[in-house]
């Protein structure tokens, strides 16, 4: 009898072991990943310049709090949810660093720039700098409620001093960079264009790429307006890495047009 039950023990642990095996090698537990570098980092800030990019709520100003949060979700990590000057200290994603400004500093492409002072402080996403100067675009600067670059200095500029950056975890090594896990919500911005003619606004717009199906989620707006979606048609264009959503009103907003792209990373 004993041998009996220690032979039903070693059973279980070895079906329990190859069941284990089994749901990993097919995917259920392992996603497979995407590496970012700080090069591709700044590629993808460089795209969004021109756009009024909207995290919360599209009704109000773009702020540039909405940027980097949306820069934070484009690198798969959560943002804090606070004032500019907050993310001086609000504690990093994991494996990001906060690096105080000092003498001889250079910032670097990716990096978040940080700024206290006045009523709120001020963010901004670097695409390139040396150790006088740096470029970075800025959303809610001098007033332009949109995404532009601008040249800074690490100086005091008015009311805003410069405080330092927050790096992303970048690795160096053939796997530059940070993992995003694909099968999951990749984002949830909006991208409107300043001076489009297309004058329907996307919010909330995600994108879920599970066993090659596409499946897109959105809100439409019209002039403050939340839209039905008896009120619009959409049409997909998909490539290998991206899919592009065409929004067309119907009846009264017939001739209302919008579009959005997302990156199937």
């Amino acid at each position: 009898m004993r041998r009996h039950h220690k032979n039903t023990r070693i059973r279980r642990v070895f079906l329990l072991t190859l069941l284990v095996t089994l749901l990993l090698s097919s995917g259920v537990y392992a996603k497979k990943a995407k590496y970012y570098k700080p090069a591709q980092a700044a590629s993808w800030i460089r795209k969004q310049a021109g756009k009024s990019v909207y995290y919360w709520n599209p009704k109000s100003s773009a702020q540039c709090t909405e940027l980097v949060y949306c820069y934070y979700r484009h690198l798969d990590v959560n943002a804090p949810d606070t004032d500019a000057w907050q993310y001086s200290e609000a504690k990093p994603p994991s494996g990001w660093k906060k690096i105080r400004y000092y003498a001889g500093f250079a910032a670097q492409p990716g990096d978040v720039a940080v700024w206290t002072g006045g009523r709120y402080g001020h963010v901004s996403l670097i695409v390139s700098a040396n150790s006088s100067s740096f470029l970075s675009l800025d959303q809610n600067m001098n007033g332009r409620h949109f995404a532009a670059f601008y040249r800074h200095s690490y100086a005091q500029e008015g009311e805003l001093s410069f405080w330092g950056v927050i790096r992303p975890g970048f690795k160096k090594g053939k796997k530059d960079s940070h993992a995003v896990s694909s099968g999951r919500k990749i984002r949830s911005c909006v991208y409107y264009y300043r001076g489009s003619k297309k004058n329907l606004i996307i919010s909330d717009a995600a994108v879920r790429l599970r066993k090659g199906k596409v499946r897109c989620t959105f809100t439409v707006w019209y002039k403050n307006k939340q839209l039905r979606k008896k009120n619009y048609t959409v049409r997909y264009s998909r490539s290998r890495t991206k899919v592009t959503c065409y929004i067309t009103g119907k009846g009264k907003y017939r001739k209302c047009r919008g579009k959005i792209t997302l990156p199937l990373n």
